[in-house]
């Protein structure tokens, strides 16, 4: 059950400016412009942990969360995507504040009903709730709409990204129109949005909401990549105006300064994308994505931060087996020239016959096996199955 939805985030928080934010751990900068990124006084903790959640237009419902963990000693990132169909039990308490009288909620709808009962803060019910089910604690929270995600994309000059199929939605009540093809593409703002919003063709194939999050993580790598790529060229100060009226957060421009600093060096294949688990439900006719029990949780978000950590070990003295997973022709022939060229061996290639995810999943029988494997891939997660005897690379559909 998640609890404690009235302890707020902080005691600490500055009075609010509310057609900016709701609420602050720190007050806005004062000055017009900032020289450098600077340290702040206290002693940095070795990491740091995000919560990034995206608004539909109304900014009512919270449509994409991820938390994000950076590690500024290994300077290595967790991604962890989180369903937004998650079931939460609420307490009386908490249907009381948010005016919602049922036992369950949507995670996802928590923030909508917290913002219709006009309570203070409502994104801190949704982070209180992430923190619970994660057991991570998030020193800044970013809430966006929509229309600031295309400001930033189009003040980056667009993001690059691999298309992996023709995306063809019209709905003309949310005045969505997605219309993209597949291959490598410069999006705008209004690109990406489709591309990150899209779920199924109006003919209903596609790859659901599961597919659509782990679309989100691989933008979220290509965009920290043109950012850090451009970040001398870039006037933060003329893109946090841009974007302030569009977004809610506690972090500061000298905190998003120094976190950029800090990660400025980063190996992005050092990056590490997870999606929370949990199985279907159905309650009173509703579907709800049902999370396990929150020990179960915990220990899945801890080990997979601790597995992310772990040194890796050279994959080139060992064979791999790659799968094309992909739908596409010749795909895994492909992989195995650029990964002989680079010096590894592949032992047999073939076709792959289960499901099929957008993430390149390299399965290791260690740990550490496999990590500097990520480097040729898009998007890539390495999978531990302790029977597997030969690194298996299962090619996804986000590869070209």
């Amino acid at each position: 059950m998640i609890n404690h939805y009235f302890n707020q985030l902080s005691m600490e928080r500055a009075e609010i400016d509310h057609s900016i934010i709701e609420y602050t751990t720190a007050p806005q900068p004062t000055e017009t412009t900032v020289e450098q990124p600077t340290e702040p006084d206290e002693v940095v903790p070795r990491h740091k942990t995000i919560l990034l959640a995206g608004t539909d237009k109304g900014g009512y419902l919270t449509d994409s969360m991820m938390a994000i963990r950076i590690d500024l000693t290994s300077k290595r990132i967790s991604l962890f995507s989180i369903p937004r169909d998650y079931k939460i039990e609420l307490t009386e308490e908490v249907q009381n504040a948010i005016k919602h009288y049922s036992k369950y909620i949507k995670l996802t709808e928590l923030h909508s009903y917290a913002k219709m009962a006009k309570t203070e803060s409502p994104i801190s019910f949704t982070a209180k709730a992430i923190e619970e089910l994660t057991d991570l604690k998030f020193d800044y929270i970013v809430v966006f709409k929509i229309k600031a995600f295309k400001k930033v994309v189009d003040a980056v000059g667009g993001v690059e990204v691999y298309v992996p199929r023709n995306m063809n939605y019209d709905d003309p009540i949310q005045h969505l129109h997605i219309h993209l093809t597949r291959g490598y593409h410069l999006l705008d703002g209004k690109g990406a949005e489709g591309l990150l919003r899209f779920r199924t063709d109006n003919d209903h194939s596609g790859y659901g909401d599961f597919g659509r999050m782990e679309m989100q993580q691989y933008f979220l790598k290509e965009f920290v990549k043109k950012l850090i790529s451009l970040e001398s060229a870039l006037n933060f100060n003329e893109i946090f105006d841009a974007i302030k009226d569009f977004v809610q957060t506690d972090a500061t421009l000298n905190d998003a300064l120094f976190l950029l600093n800090e990660v400025k060096d980063i190996d992005l294949s050092q990056v590490y994308s997870h999606t929370l688990p949990g199985k279907d439900a159905w309650i009173n006719n509703g579907y709800y994505y049902n999370p396990p029990e929150i020990s179960e949780l915990h220990d899945f978000v801890a080990r997979q931060i601790e597995i992310d950590l772990q040194p890796s070990v050279d994959a080139e003295k060992q064979a791999l087996i790659i799968l094309n997973g992909t739908g596409k022709s010749k795909m895994a022939a492909k992989y195995q020239e650029k990964l002989e060229t680079a010096g590894y061996t592949v032992e047999s290639i073939g076709d792959y016959h289960g499901e099929r995810k957008l993430k390149t999943r390299i399965i290791v029988q260690n740990e550490a096996d496999g990590k500097d494997l990520k480097q040729f891939f898009n998007l890539s997660e390495i999978v531990v199955d302790p029977d597997i005897e030969t690194i298996t690379i299962v090619l996804g559909q986000i590869e070209e």
